[in-house]
C-alpha cells in the first residue's frame, strides 16, 4: 500500500469528499466487510455526481488495499484489513478546517460563542482547524463562489457552521451540495442540516418574567431571519395567563440601528416616550449592555423602573461581568450544542441525508439583577 498522500489530493474534489466519506463509514464499521459495493451508478445517484469522481474514488481504494475485486468484471468489495489501513492514511491527512461563517455585523456577538463551540468540535474531530469568516451581506453572495472555489484548491476536508446567515445564503449552501449544518433556523425549502432552539418556548420563559411589569419589546439589529419571530407567540401565552395585555406585534420587534452611537440614541428615545417599555429583551450582549448605559444617563433604574434580559450564551461574558448582572436566556449547554454540531457535520461532509435533520436544543433561564426576582434558574 503506498503511504503517499499526493495520491488522494491528485483525485478530483468530488472523488476526494467520496473517498472520505467511505472512510468514515469504514470506521464507523458502517460497510459490511466482504459485502459487495453498490455499482458506480448507484453511488453517483446516491452522491448526487456524475460517474467519473465515483470511478476515481473506487479505484483509489482499491490501489490502497481498502478492497479488491474477485475478477476484472465484479464489484469491490471491502477486505477486513481496510479499517486498519483507513487509519493508518489518517495520519497523513491534513487536517479538518471547519468555517463558522455569520455577518460581518454581527462578528462581535458570535465571536465569543462561536469559539467556544468550536474548541468543543476541534476535541470532537481531532485533527481540526476552526476559523471564524465574516461576511458582508449587504454586498450580496457572490463573495461565497469564491471562497469554494478556494477551498477546492486545497488538499483539507472543509466543512462549514452557518450563524445567523440569512436564508438566500443557505439555499447557495444547499445548491452546490456544500458540507455544512446551521446553527439556528432554515427555512424547509433550503433542507439542511440544523440545530436551534424552541423560540416559542424561549418566548414563554421571557414574558412569564417580563410581562408582569407592563409593556415589553424586543430589541435587534437588522431583520429578522429566523425563529425569532415565534417569540411573540410565547410571550401573548405568557401574558395571557398572567392576565396581562399580550404584546402587539408592531410594536414588540424593534430594530435597532447596528452603529453603538446610533443604537444608544434610539434606545434612549424608546425609554424617554410616554408609553416606553418596562420590560426589554435584548437579542444581543451589545444591545442589552447599551440598554443599561442609555437607562443610567436617564436615571432609570433596573429593574424597578426597567427590566432586562438579554439572549444568547446564558453564561456570556458581558451578561455575568455588567453591573448589575445582566438576566439571560439561551442554549443550555455549549458542550451538547458542539457534540450534535460536530455529529451533524460529520453527517453532512460524507453524503447529506435526502432529509435534514432538525434539532431542537433546550434553553436555559438564568436570573441575575436586571429583572426582579423569581427565584428561579430555569431549563426549557
Amino acid at each position: 500500500m503506498s503511504k503517499d498522500p499526493t495520491n488522494l489530493y491528485g483525485l478530483s474534489p468530488a472523488a476526494r469528499c467520496l473517498v472520505r466519506g467511505l472512510r468514515r463509514q469504514v470506521l464507523a464499521g458502517q460497510i459490511k466487510m466482504d459485502s459487495p459495493l453498490p455499482s458506480v451508478r448507484t453511488i453517483a445517484a446516491q452522491a448526487g455526481v456524475s460517474a467519473f469522481p465515483v470511478q476515481q474514488a473506487l479505484k483509489y481504494i482499491e490501489r490502497q488495499g481498502w478492497a479488491k475485486r474477485e475478477n476484472s468484471t465484479s464489484r469491490l468489495r471491502i477486505i477486513p484489513a481496510a479499517r486498519q489501513r483507513a487509519r493508518e492514511e489518517l495520519q497523513y491527512e491534513p487536517p479538518l478546517i471547519i468555517n463558522f461563517v455569520s455577518p460581518l455585523h454581527k462578528a462581535l456577538s458570535y465571536e465569543y460563542q462561536m469559539t467556544g463551540i468550536a474548541q468543543r468540535m476541534a476535541a470532537f474531530f481531532g485533527r481540526c482547524s476552526a476559523r471564524h469568516i465574516y461576511v458582508d451581506v449587504s454586498k450580496g453572495p457572490k463573495a461565497l463562489c469564491q471562497m469554494f472555489e478556494e477551498n477546492e484548491q486545497i488538499p483539507n476536508e472543509v466543512g462549514y457552521v452557518l450563524c445567523s446567515m440569512p436564508q438566500s445564503y443557505h439555499a447557495i449552501f444547499r445548491a452546490r451540495n456544500v458540507p455544512c449544518i446551521v446553527s439556528g433556523y432554515v427555512h424547509p425549502d433550503n433542507n439542511l442540516p440544523s440545530i436551534c432552539e424552541d423560540m416559542e418556548l424561549v418566548g414563554y420563559t421571557v414574558g412569564s418574567v417580563l410581562c408582569r411589569g407592563g409593556r415589553a419589546v424586543m430589541l435587534h439589529f437588522g431583520e429578522l431571519i429566523g425563529a425569532e419571530v415565534r417569540l411573540i407567540d410565547g410571550m401573548r401565552r405568557a401574558a395571557n395567563e398572567l392576565g396581562a395585555p399580550p404584546p402587539r406585534r408592531q410594536d414588540f420587534y424593534l430594530s435597532v440601528p447596528e452603529d453603538f452611537g446610533e443604537c444608544e440614541s434610539r434606545i434612549a428615545q424608546l425609554l424617554s416616550r410616554g408609553n416606553a417599555p418596562a420590560g426589554i429583551l435584548a437579542m444581543r450582549p451589545e444591545i442589552a449592555m447599551l440598554t443599561m448605559k442609555a437607562a443610567a444617563r436617564l436615571r432609570i433604574r433596573v429593574p424597578n423602573d426597567l427590566q432586562l434580559i438579554g439572549y444568547g450564551t446564558p453564561h456570556h461574558t458581558m451578561y455575568e461581568l455588567s453591573c448589575p448582572a445582566i438576566t439571560s436566556v439561551g442554549l443550555s449547554s455549549d458542550d451538547k450544542h458542539a457534540r450534535i454540531c460536530s455529529e451533524l457535520l460529520a453527517q453532512s461532509l460524507g453524503r447529506r441525508p435526502e432529509v435534514a435533520p432538525r434539532l431542537i436544543m433546550e434553553s436555559r433561564f438564568i436570573e441575575r439583577q436586571t429583572t426582579r426576582p423569581c427565584g428561579r434558574e430555569k431549563t426549557n
